[in-house]
């Protein structure tokens, strides 16, 4: 539907002469004459409607008219929709917002009882721009959106494109201009990929525009260049908003005399602007002059933009809009309510039915229970006898159940304890290493005593008294290292003790780090016992601030050793497969 894929440039540009168009048009009229094939005239009077809306509001008012006439006469409701679409664009184009706002919501409501999607998604377009001409950006968005994920469903690439326009517009004025770019660079690359027919130009200015805005004001008049250029190649009508556009975008960098020029262009063709973009027009102008110093021209554009912004301002058209929006509300009410009571009459039938159905029911259940009256007795002395059988089994299984925890309780202490027997090697050679350094640091010790012993018999005169402090001092570090591998020794104990209790299942403060490290170097040495050959690089990473966790250190413990159990054999088995080259690293 042609009318309504232009409302997205209804804002921006005005209509154009188009020489081949008329000729065509003189020659569909001659057709329009003679034919006596109403569907036929149907397809006339829409191209008519349609070529005239670029250049003869009237006339397509006219022929528009005409086609809404013989659609109600034929009943073709598609074509009707079309006319009623084709007038609310006259009206729109002529400054009637209500009216408009009025025939396109009809327009709408024909095509969704006929479910065309295609056309259902042009209006959506036309009812944004609508809206947003009477600045509601929050319903003109819903639209929008509307409007190109219908398009998207229906792979129409067409309304595909205006919507990512018009999206891209609202969202460059909502400052969000990574999401105006994208929209704006999708409508482009939908346009080249499938030859769309609407107007590259000024697809192309609105990327300038959000460019322009982003302060990239070199590719933003690059475009805005290029937009005229191709509005001038394909007689694009476009090419006179875009100029106004240029101009406008010109001045606010400081280029006055390009300004200017631009703006006389778009000047001369000023009756091929829509009154917003002629207003905006005599503003730029003013703003030129009044830099230029020529005040008395600066005054003279300012008040011609003002008169028109004032015609544009219509108080009493934005009331009754908004009463039209609120007619159109209550109507969607109305039609809910329709459908709310449609529901209800509908429910009610179903709940007599149900009544009825229930009362079948109910008569056949008491025949079924009349016919088992007499088996009920035997049936409840039979079940009171398979009662008492089932609590005899009830208690049976109840000791069953109590043996097997008791059993299961026996085989997690068994379980514990072989995996005790596993690791002795591993608590073995833990232990060796502090006892040791234990008898290492005693023997040193006994040494130093000695030689202290004999230091100290020595007459005053011959001690070495600095001999005999670093004597002293040693002798205190070797303690402090025998008490702490001392510690070491008694917590590996009490951890294996620990591990082969039985969990009282108290949770108590537990520190991991050491929990983990413990059972990492056991679980190590104890495979290194079973395995000569076996080795790997352990890596750990404890975190030096973690708090004590409220954990039962039991349970904690066999859970980290099966779970480094488990990675050491995974590691073993890969080495076996793996070659020389492999590392084995347990992290």
């Amino acid at each position: 539907m042609k009318y309504l894929k232009i409302l997205y440039f209804l804002l921006l540009i005005a209509s154009a002469t188009n020489t081949f168009a008329q000729s065509n048009d003189d020659s569909l009229k001659h057709v329009l004459a003679t034919s006596k094939d109403a569907k036929q005239k149907i397809k006339i009077l829409t191209a008519l409607s349609d070529d005239y809306s670029e250049i003869n509001a009237d006339s397509s008012l006219y022929y528009a008219k005409a086609l809404y006439k013989l659609a109600v006469q034929i009943k073709d409701r598609s074509a009707e929709g079309y006319a009623d679409g084709n007038i609310a664009f006259y009206y729109m184009h002529t400054g009637n917002l209500v009216r408009a706002m009025k025939l396109t919501f009809v327009s709408l409501a024909i095509f969704e009882s006929i479910k065309d999607s295609v056309n259902i998604a042009n209006t959506y377009n036309g009812i944004g721009h609508l809206y947003r001409a009477q600045k509601d950006w929050k319903n003109a968005y819903k639209y929008y959106r509307m409007e190109r994920e219908l398009a998207v469903k229906i792979n129409d690439h067409l309304d595909d494109a205006f919507g990512s326009l018009n999206l891209s517009s609202l969202f460059s004025q909502d400052k969000q201009l990574d999401s105006a770019l994208y929209y704006a660079q999708r409508a482009l690359a939908l346009h080249d990929k499938y030859h769309l027919d609407y107007s590259k130009s000024t697809a192309m200015q609105y990327l300038a525009d959000v460019y322009f805005t982003k302060s990239d004001h070199g590719k933003a008049l690059e475009l805005y260049r290029q937009s005229i250029d191709t509005a001038a190649r394909q007689h694009d009508p476009a090419i006179y908003s875009i100029q106004v556009k240029y101009a406008f975008q010109l001045f606010n960098v400081q280029q006055v005399d390009s300004a200017l020029m631009y703006a006389n262009k778009a000047l001369a063709n000023k009756d091929k602007l829509i009154l917003s973009v002629r207003a905006h027009l005599y503003s730029i102008l003013a703003a030129i002059y009044k830099a230029k110093g020529r005040y008395k021209n600066a005054f003279e554009y300012q008040q011609q933009a003002d008169k028109l912004r004032d015609s544009l301002d219509n108080t009493e058209q934005t009331q009754q809009t908004a009463n039209l929006l609120f007619n159109e509300q209550q109507h969607q009410i109305d039609l809910k309510n329709a459908a709310i009571a449609a529901q209800e009459k509908l429910n009610t039938r179903l709940r007599m039915y149900a009544i009825v159905g229930a009362a079948v029911v109910l008569l056949i259940i008491g025949i079924i229970l009349l016919r088992n009256n007499q088996m009920q007795k035997r049936t409840n002395l039979l079940l009171s006898a398979q009662k008492e059988e089932i609590e005899t089994q009830r208690d049976n299984l109840g000791q069953a159940l109590e043996e097997l925890r008791n059993t299961q309780t026996q085989l997690v202490q068994r379980e514990k304890m072989a995996s005790l027997g596993e690791l002795t090697a591993g608590i073995a050679h833990e232990i060796q290493n502090p006892l040791n350094f234990v008898n290492n640091f005693s023997d040193v010790n006994q040494e130093m005593l000695e030689e202290l012993k004999a230091e100290s018999i020595k007459p005053k005169a011959e001690r070495d008294e600095q001999l005999e402090a670093e004597l002293i001092n040693d002798l205190l570090e070797n303690e402090q290292k025998i008490n702490h591998h001392g510690k070491r020794a008694d917590a590996i104990v009490k951890g294996m003790l620990q591990h082969s209790r039985a969990s009282s299942g108290q949770k108590e403060p537990t520190d991991l780090n050491i929990l983990a490290d413990e059972y990492l170097r056991l679980a190590y040495h104890g495979l290194r016992a079973k395995d000569k050959d076996f080795n790997a690089e352990l890596i750990t990473h404890f975190d030096e601030k973690l708090p004590k966790a409220n954990v039962i250190p039991q349970d904690i413990g066999r859970v980290l050793l099966n779970i480094i159990n488990n990675a050491f054999y995974a590691t073993q088995q890969k080495a076996k497969t793996a070659g020389n080259d492999y590392n084995r690293r347990l992290r």
